[in-house]
């Protein structure tokens, strides 16, 4: 039924072949994933048709937030940044207004400043302590900028979950293999948070190959303090990844995270005790006074010296 709806929803929006419509069948299925259309096209069960007006606008929408040209067509632009590799977060709720380009809070944010994590489950094909390394630094990109800071723990209870997960795997969430969507994770909330990494990606390290995990742990870090995608694309809260050599903050992530929890306090610059200088001619005074004792006057000279501090 979806194929023969979108058929004539290829028709109706002027398309020139109707073999646009298994790409439009995509296209719905991704721009409802991530909150351009209603959750329920994804359902098998969706009998209703969706105008073509609503359609258009979900694309200009999506365009418009990608940075793309906005025509409400499928072009080969569009498709292309669709096909690329993103955080499976959603970049907007459905019917939300186009935010302005800037950092987006979710609307929830830890009371806490000191969190705590844990990996529960570790990738497969990387080793304990070199996944543990990485996170460790993605965590501090965002405690360098804020109040916060990041303790790991071996078990128990903690703040923030992370695991590494193939296909389906309990949170309502997919995984799709290499590329697509690369991890996702929850906002803050009383039952904690928690980050998932598709442990099918060709995870690597500082390299233009396979995916960065610590370029990625940032991004995702950032949604489980309450950062929203951005709209901005050299924002870390963009939801395409894009390998970044010198990676960095951008100013609209710091400004984003320091709106939730404020700046990192700025430690007073340590100064050591200042070293005494030994006494020398500079430091020193004659003196010459008289005294008498027993009626008998004597002249006294004496050499006083004192200590000075070195500037």
């Amino acid at each position: 039924m979806m194929e023969v709806r979108n058929v004539a929803l290829v028709l109706l929006l002027g398309a020139s072949s109707l073999a646009l419509a298994e790409d439009l069948t995509n296209v719905m299925t991704y721009l409802s994933q991530f909150g351009y259309l209603p959750p329920s096209v994804r359902n098998s069960s969706f009998g209703e048709l969706l105008s073509p007006e609503t359609i258009t606008d979900a694309i200009k929408e999506f365009q418009s937030f990608a940075g793309l040209d906005v025509t409400g067509k499928l072009n080969n632009e569009t498709k292309h940044t669709m096909s690329s590799p993103r955080c499976g977060v959603k970049d907007k709720g459905f019917r939300t207004k186009t935010r302005s380009k800037r950092y987006a809070h979710q609307g929830s944010k830890w009371a806490i400043k000191d969190i705590t994590y844990k990996i529960s489950k570790y990738p497969s094909r990387l080793s304990r302590s070199r996944t543990d390394s990485e996170l460790k630094k993605a965590f501090r990109v965002w405690s360098d900028v804020t109040p916060l800071t990041f303790k790991q723990r071996s078990s128990g209870p903690v703040t923030i979950e992370i695991r590494f997960e193939r296909g389906w795997h309990g949170d309502g969430g997919v995984f799709d293999g290499p590329g697509g969507v690369l991890a996702h994770a929850s906002f803050p909330s009383n039952q904690g948070s928690y980050v998932h990494f598709d442990d099918s990606e060709h995870w690597t390290f500082d390299s233009y190959r396979g995916t960065n995990l610590f370029q990625v742990a940032v991004h995702e870090f950032g949604h489980s303090l309450g950062l929203s995608h951005s709209e901005k694309e050299s924002s870390v809260m963009a939801p395409y990844h894009r390998y970044q050599p010198n990676f960095e903050l951008d100013e609209d992530d710091i400004a984003g995270i320091q709106a939730l929890y404020g700046k990192r306090k700025k430690l007073t610059p340590y100064k050591p005790p200042r070293s005494p200088k030994s006494p020398g001619d500079g430091n020193c005074k004659d003196e010459t006074f008289e005294k008498v004792i027993n009626n008998i006057k004597f002249t006294i000279r004496q050499r006083n010296c004192f200590w000075s501090f070195l500037s």
